[in-house]
């Protein structure tokens, strides 16, 4: 705001724009929650329909239990499908889906206010505004608002406990340090994966306060924070948490919030998925096989799944921790295939969802988001060096989260809670008065960024994997390149049934065709018994790169349910347009 203007004016004109703004920022998440809403055989929208199955099967279950059982329920192994903040605020809103989505609502928007309050204290009105828009209309908070998931009070409570923070900072007062306990243990009892930020505080500001004893500095961590206070926030958020972990450890002999680790766990060090979505490499949901009669939400099932998780991890460490370093990105700005599924590139996005929608989403979520949470981390960094207990513990919090989802499951809406902390960082980075460390660091944020957006816009197959993810699977078949097959091959499978998430593999070495580096491709199957040949309706087909090097792909049939669901006789391998002399290096396997 301009200077020149009288203060009365400033503030004037600041609550115009903020009311502006809130109702730009309400407008738009009531619109992608209409967007998102199925239509009923009316042709209406029904704004209270469970969209995602995680709201459903947990939350709301756990809310008409209570409801109809009464406390008792909370006694039964079932409970610990959810943590309590999710399903108590269902029930205070009268189970009434669309009264606790508009509450959901409603509530980021306020939480949102918040940071731009730490903002507007510390950089003034412009960038308060700024700072309210970014962390408001984030992709991932304007997504996941109108839900009745963990991630909407998550994100209130963390904006809620920056905000104590920062006015302690501010005020020097301990009352705000209980505050920011309290609403540390509110976001765990939402989102248990939060129940140990307050202990990565701490050990951020030990560290600091080590380093800056080592280096004989004078100044405080940060303003208004003394180990007292940040020993006094663990102790209240542990205080709270308290009562509902010794009631799990009294009912199920467990000291935890809730269940759900096993899963997350188990999927995270997936190699044959690669720890990623099954869905992406087309196939149904590993961990079927492995968590038992009970379910994933079970004791027996969670016990199941971390044996199985810490099983795959002995096995290859080394692939796993080159797997959770892949792992970090997905934390932060998410894959490709989650951005441009089920095509590899922004290109598939736009021809496969429609230009408008597709360059949206890319700008919304994949540039701007990129941006954000990239100049977020840098700004983060900066700052803390100067001794800010907001930024502390900002970064806390991100390495926290970020180190947890990287060693388990990385899934966007899991980083919704940390989205508050880069808006923070990323104005913090903004408002820095130029100078060499600033400069550096926008000068490595703008060069992450290029560099991921040239990624969006390079070509590459859909279905190509790296060399070495054929090992993690079991093979069953194989058959390298007859020299008289370049065009095709056939492997014999004699009445096989294919086993649970049965994948085939092409790796191949072509030569460029006609001067174009790509070529057609296709998996054809001839059922067990079938008198008639190959059937080209049940075909799968895919591109190959032709450069003269080799790639690997990989075709799942998990999903397909013409594969699924028949008896293999024979499996052909169909090449389009390519000579003897242009194929080398061609092998089929067939694994599980």
């Amino acid at each position: 705001m301009s200077k020149a203007m009288g203060e009365p004016e400033v503030r004037r004109r600041y609550r115009v724009w903020a009311v502006l703004l809130t109702i730009a920022a309400l407008c738009i998440h009531l619109y992608v929650w209409k967007r998102l809403s199925p239509t009923g055989a009316d042709g209406r929208r029904d704004y209270g329909a469970i969209r995602l199955a995680d709201e459903g099967n947990y939350y709301v279950h756990c809310a008409d239990r209570v409801a109809d059982e009464g406390l008792g329920y909370l006694t039964t192994e079932d409970s610990l499908r959810s943590p309590p903040l999710p399903w108590l605020w269902l029930l205070l809103l009268g189970r009434s889906i669309i009264l606790a989505r508009l509450a959901n609502v409603v509530a980021i928007i306020a939480a949102s206010w918040l940071i731009a309050s730490i903002v507007r204290d510390r950089w003034g009105d412009t960038f308060a505004l700024i700072s309210f828009a970014l962390c408001a209309l984030g992709y991932q908070v304007v997504q996941f608002s109108a839900t009745v998931l963990s991630e909407p009070p998550a994100y209130v409570f963390v904006c809620v406990a920056l905000w104590a923070v920062h006015r302690a900072d501010w005020h020097n007062r301990s009352r705000y340090v209980i505050l920011a306990g309290v609403a540390t243990a509110l976001a765990a009892c939402a989102r248990p994966s939060l129940q140990l930020w307050p202990i990565a505080i701490a050990g951020v500001f030990i560290l600091v306060w080590l380093q800056r004893r080592l280096h004989r500095k004078t100044p405080p961590v940060a303003p208004g924070w003394t180990l007292g206070r940040v020993l006094l926030l663990l102790a209240v958020h542990c205080a709270l948490m308290a009562p509902w972990i010794v009631k799990n450890v009294i009912c199920f002999g467990v000291p935890k919030v809730a269940n759900g680790f096993g899963a997350v766990f188990y999927l995270g060090s997936e190699f044959r998925t690669d720890g990623d979505e099954p869905v992406f490499s087309g196939m149904d949901w590993p961990n079927h096989t492995v968590q038992g009669p009970g379910g994933h939400m079970s004791l027996d099932g969670e016990r199941r799944l971390v044996e199985a998780a810490k099983a795959n991890i002995r096995k290859r460490p080394v692939a796993w921790l080159q797997l959770a370093i892949r792992k970090v990105g997905r934390t932060l700005i998410g894959g490709p295939q989650w951005h441009f599924f089920p095509g590899a590139t922004f290109r598939d996005k736009r021809r496969l969802d429609g230009g408008v929608e597709a360059s949206v989403v890319f700008f919304w979520w994949s540039v701007l988001g990129a941006i954000v949470t990239v100049c977020g981390i840098g700004g983060l960094v900066m700052r803390s060096r100067e001794g800010g207990g907001v930024f502390l513990v900002g970064i806390a919090l991100a390495l926290y989260m970020t180190a947890l989802h990287a060693a388990t499951y990385a899934l966007p809406r899991f980083a919704m809670p940390m989205w508050p902390v880069f808006v923070l960082g990323s104005v913090a980075l903004l408002a820095r008065r130029p100078g060499k460390p600033a400069l550096v660091a926008l000068t490595l944020c703008w060069t992450s960024i290029v560099a991921y957006l040239l990624l969006a816009f390079a070509w590459r197959p859909v279905y190509e994997v790296s060399p070495d993810r054929s090992s993690f699977f079991a093979m069953t078949a194989e058959r390298t390149l007859d020299p008289a097959d370049a065009s095709g091959m056939t492997i014999e499978l004699d009445n096989r049934r294919p086993a649970f998430n049965t994948c085939i593999f092409v790796t191949s070495r072509i030569e460029p065709v006609d001067g174009k580096r790509t070529v057609g491709a296709a998996l054809e199957l001839r059922e067990a018994g079938a008198t008639a040949g190959f059937e080209s309706s049940s075909a799968i087909g895919f591109a190959m790169r032709a450069d003269g090097r080799p790639h690997t792909y990989m075709l799942s049939v998990g999903l397909n349910r013409t594969w699924r669901e028949r008896n293999w006789g024979a499996i052909r391998l169909r090449i389009d347009g390519v000579k003897a002399d242009q194929v080398d290096a061609l092998r089929l396997q067939i694994g599980h």
